[in-house]
């Protein structure tokens, strides 16, 4: 999660916070060749009924859902070869819980920032509302402060990053927790 072209910050960035050490070389997975060292490798050999590449190179896949096309099942392929370098003996990307962590934690924040909406999670539809609200998310019902607005970038980022926080861990939890701290500790709708 160093962004496009490597630039950091696409979260919300509490005040007061540090998030510089998860910048650059403090981020693990940060290599010269970005996304390709890992997404475009070539370790593991898994081809389709197609005799097409199924996982790694140019498909970009980490994963490929198998023949009953239901992720997290028994016939998952996973281009874990690249993880397997650093983390040896790996048999899965949630290391350590650390992906179910983070789903944990982003149900969470789902759930308070729903809660605190009067029951709405507003839709992220970039283009279609984009020209009027920033991101493209209809604005929450009641957030003067933004404080909700601001959890919601995080939340939409890491939803849709899709890895669970693999990209880079530790800038993952940090801007979940705060997230949840802030919502938690600071949101006061308007009276």
């Amino acid at each position: 999660m160093e962004g496009l072209a490597g630039k950091f910050g696409n979260g919300y960035h509490y005040e007061g916070q540090d998030y510089s050490i998860y910048k650059g070389e403090n981020n693990p997975h940060k290599t010269e060749d970005k996304c390709v060292t890992c997404h475009m490798n070539r370790d593991m050999e898994a081809y389709d009924e197609n005799n097409i590449r199924s996982i790694g190179g140019h498909t970009f896949r980490m994963r490929d859902f198998g023949e009953d096309n239901i992720p997290g099942t028994e016939d998952d392929i996973l281009n874990i070869a690249p993880c397997q370098q650093c983390h040896e003996g790996l048999t899965t990307f949630d290391r350590n819980g650390f992906q179910t962590q983070i789903k944990t934690l982003l149900q969470e924040l789902g759930e308070l920032l729903r809660e605190r909406n009067h029951g709405f999670l507003p839709p992220n539809q970039p283009g279609k509302c984009a020209r009027c609200h920033k991101g493209g998310t209809v604005p929450f019902l009641d957030d003067p402060d933004e404080i909700l607005e601001h959890a919601y970038t995080n939340y939409k980022l890491i939803l849709h990053d899709r890895s669970y926080g693999i990209h880079n861990p530790g800038y993952v939890l940090k801007l979940l927790q705060d997230s949840i701290n802030d919502v938690k500790n600071n949101y006061q709708p308007s009276q």
